[in-house]
């Protein structure tokens, strides 16, 4: 279940907000409204990147808005509308979409094509139609701001002419199932959504900063009870007030009692008709609402019908002023006090009647006021809460740890890393944790390949790639892509993590797994983190992994035969091929039959070197038509550290000259198609060559190991001379009989065929992470 009272933190977190209505000047409640829940958001950590669409303005937006809301926010776009805006119903209601834009459909493709956004927060059911343009991985959360069904008859039944948005029960529906959460604005409207839809809906009430308004009295007010009404020319708004002045006013009148009516707001340019009439002003539009709330004594909120919450009688909570509203003005604002919840507008009036001929109970219902918002904070701080928890935990990402040799031009790494992605991705959005630095190259090397992915640096990876760690804005704008900066402890409890796939190990596994993260399941590619350490040491890298409690070590199915799991007694085997599909099938201008070069390979250890100087030169003499063979080293390390300088191979130039390190044997097989005739390994099954044994068999290049035991695997189908002259009667048969190369080649690809046809390994963990997946998903709805 979500917590609550949780005060997670959105730290690193990117949010972005479509909204109709700007944001700036904040002089309507709708405004008010998205400001102050983006703002909240924003204190937990959050990054606001607005979008604004100008839907509900038929007028020019003035170029200081934009310049403010720019100021406003961590980013600012702007999309100008391509049809008419608030378009009447073509039929009797609006269907859901009927005001879509496509050019915001274009700009919203752009966005989420080139940025990575945490969650996106769509105002208004008439805009959900944006969800559908957002990755599966982004929390859609929907701002309903009102119940748009049954609004046309609402207005109808007052004699109002429909205006704005209205549609139906089943149109509304549509966009609740859009979103994953659903704010409602008070929870009547929740209620009513909840019927609608199975999406989970959250009551999100408005709630301004508490700003405490002293009373500022003119010679004139003196000696009168000021009540006062502030609010926006709508319709809604003007039959309110209209209603209030024929119930109320006779009260007044009859009763001589000593109270003046005040409007503010564009609602007065509405009630010019009244402003001759004793008892009433209007202040007509004011330059801030401060002006209108120091000028009264009590605030009125006589609403008996409209939509949505009355934002002016939150906005008033705020003041710490008496107020004095009807029933249905406060819904979804918790207080109980009879003020507060008066029944009709006449009610209004003998409440202000009562309050204008006894002063002193002013105090205690200013008080009602401040209760009334300490307990409306703590529902906005509930909600949002419940919101934070919802952004972090409602998708379950996959973390790969990408391996700094990913970054190498024509790595085994970076195919087989590319291979990986595409498999997992299938399952869940991806994380990608870098560990090492990034430059922009490296950078949009990876970001370019995925845009969905998430790329997050370590904060030893920020610090070296020269990133500011108190940046305001995006870490990775040096960098050319959207990335963040956390450390992977702080990733795995901010985010709901279904699996870690180690392409590399982190520096902060290096001392063990911590305790926080040990519940999380690993997978461990032991092929890729051991295929460069030394001889005798292929385990050491990756003991720390020992103190998971849900680890899996994942090999190709070559080396599974080497595990030796003692040292993790309760780990998992998962045995997978290293190529998905084989790099040189993804290049269309390469034959599906390897076109051969007529060189021979051999693999070594540099202790062996000297046999590889003798089988270097029979290869010679048998296959004189050949290229010279080249021999490849399990090791980077310089030929004079491991081997002394009297050795006799070393007095052969030519044969030096052909040796080469493992890192170069990728380019020179795999990368520039140089297929040999045959490869002599002499590796004694060194972890370096694990990923160029798997891609002999599978395209079909016999491997000649000599004096080795027979394999584990069946599938291996190499040639195994027991001594040196069955090595050498091996070796002339390949030279004088094509047939029997050939043979040789095509069992191999049938073997691989076998081999490889029912991939068991990656069916595995596969349906691993979908029942995690399953589970979480359960968890949150």
């Amino acid at each position: 279940m979500i917590d609550l009272n949780s005060n997670s933190s959105l730290k690193e977190t990117d949010i972005l907000v479509l909204s109709p209505t700007p944001t700036y000047p904040l002089n309507q409640g709708n405004r008010k409204r998205i400001y102050s829940v983006c703002q909240q958001l924003r204190n937990r950590g959050a990054r606001i990147h607005f979008l604004h669409y100008p839907q509900d303005i038929v007028a020019h937006i003035p170029s200081q808005w934009y310049k403010k809301m720019a100021n406003q926010w961590d980013s600012f776009h702007t999309v100008p509308t391509t049809r008419p805006v608030q378009a009447p119903a073509i039929g009797e209601d609006h269907l859901i979409d009927e005001w879509w834009d496509q050019g915001l459909e274009d700009y919203l493709k752009w966005l989420f094509q080139h940025n990575y956004y945490d969650a996106f927060i769509v105002n208004y059911t008439y805009l959900s139609k944006a969800f559908e343009f957002a990755p599966v991985y982004v929390c859609r959360i929907l701002d309903t701001h009102d119940q748009f069904t049954g609004r046309r008859q609402l207005l109808e039944s007052q004699g109002i002419r429909p205006e704005f948005f209205y549609t139906t029960e089943d149109q509304e529906a549509i966009a609740l199932k859009r979103a994953n959460l659903v704010w409602a604005i008070k929870e009547e409207e929740a209620i009513f959504f909840r019927k609608l839809a199975e999406t989970p809906v959250c009551t999100m009430p408005h709630i301004e900063p508490q700003k405490p308004i002293e009373r500022v009295q003119t010679e004139q007010d003196k000696d009168y009870l000021v009540i006062g009404m502030i609010g926006v020319g709508n319709s809604i708004n003007t039959m309110n007030a209209r209603a209030f002045i024929e119930q109320v006013r006779p009260l007044f009148l009859k009763s001589l009692a000593p109270i003046k009516i005040k409007f503010a707001g564009s609602l007065c340019e509405n009630l010019r008709d009244l402003e001759n009439l004793s008892g009433i002003e209007l202040m007509g539009r004011v330059e801030t609402v401060d002006e209108f709330y120091q000028a009264v004594d009590v605030v009125i909120v006589p609403m008996s019908f409209s939509t949505g919450l009355k934002i002016k009688a939150v906005e008033a909570l705020g003041t710490a002023l008496p107020i004095i509203a009807h029933r249905h003005a406060f819904e979804g604002i918790p207080s109980t006090h009879p003020c507060h919840t008066c029944d009709s507008l006449v009610e209004i009036g003998e409440r202000c009647l009562d309050l204008a001929f006894d002063r002193s109970k002013l105090s205690l219902l200013a008080e009602a006021t401040q209760t009334a918002y300490i307990r409306m904070k703590n529902q906005v701080e509930n909600a949002i809460n419940l919101t934070t928890d919802y952004i972090l935990q409602n998708v379950g990402f996959i973390v790969i740890i990408i391996n700094e040799r990913f970054f190498a031009e024509h790595s085994p790494e970076y195919h087989h890393t590319l291979q990986t992605i595409n498999h997992l991705k299938h399952l869940a959005p991806l994380i990608y944790y870098v560990d090492t630095p990034l430059n922009q190259k490296k950078a949009r090397r990876l970001h370019w390949y995925d845009r969905e992915g998430r790329v997050i640096l370590s904060p030893k990876a920020a610090e070296a790639s020269g990133l500011k760690e108190n940046k305001s804005l995006d870490y990775g704008s040096s960098l050319g892509i959207s990335c963040a900066v956390w450390s992977l402890e702080e990733l795995c409890t901010q985010r709901q993590i279904l699996a870690l796939w180690l392409m590399e190990i982190p520096t902060e596994f290096q001392g063990g797994i911590p305790d926080s993260m040990q519940d999380i399941p690993i997978y461990g590619l032991t092929d890729v983190l051991r295929s460069y350490s030394p001889v005798g040491e292929d385990w050491q890298r990756i003991k720390c992994l020992k103190d998971s409690k849900n680890l899996t070590v994942v090999n190709c199915g070559l080396s599974a035969a080497n595990f030796e799991p003692s040292w993790i007694p309760d780990a998992k085997i998962a045995v997978v091929p290293y190529w998905k599909q084989q790099p040189w099938e993804e290049k269309e201008r390469w034959p599906k039959t390897p076109d051969y070069d007529k060189r021979v390979m051999i693999l070594a250890l540099p202790q062996s070197l000297e046999l590889a100087e003798m089988v270097w030169s029979l290869c010679g003499k048998l296959f004189p038509e050949s290229l010279k063979p080249m021999v490849f080293l399990a090791s980077d390390e310089p030929l004079n550290e491991t081997n002394g300088a009297s050795a006799s191979w070393q007095q052969n130039s030519q044969f030096v000259r052909s040796i080469a390190s493992v890192s170069d044997l990728y380019e020179s097989f795999i990368a520039w198609d140089r297929t040999p005739w045959f490869v002599v390994d002499l590796s004694c099954e060194h972890l370096a060559f694990a990923i160029y044994r798997e891609t002999l068999l599978r395209v079909g290049i016999p491997r000649i190991v000599p004096q080795q035991k027979a394999s584990l695997l069946p599938q291996e189908d190499d040639l195994k001379p027991a001594s040196g002259m069955e090595l050498v009667r091996v070796l002339g048969r390949l030279a004088t009989e094509p047939e029997y190369l050939a043979q040789m080649q095509e069992k191999n690809r049938q073997n691989a065929e076998l081999a490889y046809a029912n991939d068991a390994g990656w069916s595995r963990i596969w349906r691993e992470i979908s029942q995690i997946k399953r589970k979480l998903e359960e968890t949150v709805s």
